[in-house]
């Protein structure tokens, strides 16, 4: 899987430390795409253009623990939308995306219309057989 990291690059002088180390971990089983890597000398909307593009082509994106902090992780998060979040500190939870979520209430929802009609169907038979059983007729 292409993983993004996201989290607060600016006022956090240890940025690279924090994205670095979310790397290496990631890297172990992912593709990784690191913006702390960046070359200096571009603007902020320059970054965040270029962070988008990167969010792009990736599958998922990992959210730093200090994502909440950052406006440019905030306006990653938001335009990730649709792909697999995955926050840090939360490695053993599933994370679905949007069409993941919806397929999954259309399974959920035919799987309640079949107990709905089964239910019918042993109410019928229940009653069915209660009216012979009191009938006389099953003796």
């Amino acid at each position: 899987m292409k993983i993004y990291i996201a989290g607060k690059i600016t006022d956090n002088p240890d940025y690279k430390t924090h994205f670095a180390r979310a790397e290496k971990r990631l890297a172990e089983n992912h593709t990784v795409m690191n913006p702390a890597v960046l070359p200096l000398g571009f603007d902020y909307e320059d970054y965040m253009r270029i962070c988008f593009a990167m969010i792009d082509v990736c599958d998922a994106v990992y959210m730093l623990d200090n994502w909440r902090d950052s406006p440019g992780a905030i306006r990653e998060y938001e335009y990730a939308k649709g792909k697999e979040i995955i926050f840090e500190g939360v490695e053993y939870v599933a994370f679905y995306t949007d069409a993941e979520i919806r397929e999954l209430q259309e399974q959920i929802r035919i799987v309640d219309q079949t107990i709905a009609k089964l239910r019918k169907e042993i109410a019928e038979k229940m009653s069915a057989l209660r009216e012979r059983v009191e009938s006389g007729k099953d003796r």
